[in-house]
């Protein structure tokens, strides 16, 4: 869900990184700073709720 008018628009890497390079905290903080600038904030995380991907629960026995 990235709209034109985001400031997620120019830095999409600090919501997804596929690598895993980036530590979560650093990552974290400035995506949240990211966000409260954002006049969409409140849409985008109903839709990150709605569409977050079932967490594994594999657990050994």
């Amino acid at each position: 869900m990235v709209n034109p008018d985001t400031p997620c628009r120019e830095q999409p890497d600090l919501l997804v990184d596929a690598s895993h390079t980036t530590p979560l905290k650093k990552k974290t903080t400035a995506a949240k700073a990211l966000c409260t600038r954002c006049p969409l904030s409140d849409a985008c995380t109903d839709y990150a709720i709605a569409n977050e991907p079932p967490r594994s629960s594999s657990r050994a026995a």
